[in-house]
């Protein structure tokens, strides 16, 4: 869609095991609290030894709600969010 940002970032390395929250860091929680703080959607893959795909879809518009004073706004304007 032409108005969202897409996102993707692939590697060939170790991968992790995705039901294993052990091995889940800050790093990937913070991923998924910032896309959901500006209406994005955020996506992981990973399999052992054979890496980690993570997709990343942002409106480029986010739309009115609670946590933004109900103000529409656009991404690079809504600082406070990212």
């Amino acid at each position: 869609h032409s108005n969202q940002l897409h996102f993707q970032i692939t590697d060939n390395g170790k991968g992790f095991d995705e039901e294993d929250s052990t091995q889940h860091g800050q790093g990937l929680r913070n991923m998924r609290k910032r896309a959901a703080a500006m209406q994005g959607e955020h996506i992981i893959n990973s399999k052992l030894e054979k890496g980690t795909m993570i997709k990343l879809k942002i409106p480029t518009v986010i739309k009115k709600n609670r946590k933004n004073g109900g103000k529409s706004c656009w991404v690079n304007r809504c600082k406070q969010f990212i």
